[in-house]
């Protein structure tokens, strides 16, 4: 995703995408990620669109999607497990947000990462 090194180089900045890399499930919102960065919301929303191309919800969306995806390949856990794990307070939800970034279901994606038909 476009500018994440910059926001991590950022030292505000980089604080906010720190806590996402390393909090994951947290219910994280715009004033949560700002106090992160101990800035006021405006300010946040302000110096991460200066450094981003992308806002920093979608960036959470991504962060998690991505780990989902590591989850799926690499362990046997199951899908409500897995979106738990990365923030999702329901499975369906969890799974159609999936399937919107990666153009299957979770559990065909894990099919076809390990050779399944």
């Amino acid at each position: 995703m476009a500018g994440v090194l910059g926001l991590l180089a950022h030292r505000r900045l980089g604080a906010s995408v720190i806590a996402m890399l390393e909090r994951p499930a947290d219910p994280w919102t715009l004033d949560m990620l700002a106090k992160e960065a101990a800035m006021s919301r405006t300010t946040y929303m302000r110096a991460f669109s200066a450094h981003s191309e992308s806002s920093p919800l979608p960036l959470l969306s991504h962060v998690r999607m991505q780990l989902a995806s590591t989850m799926l390949t690499r362990t046997k856990k199951s899908i409500a497990d897995v979106a738990a794990d990365v923030g999702y307070q329901s499975e369906a939800a969890f799974s159609k947000r999936f399937k919107e970034l990666y153009g299957v279901a979770p559990g065909r994606f894990r099919a076809a990462a390990n050779g399944v038909s």
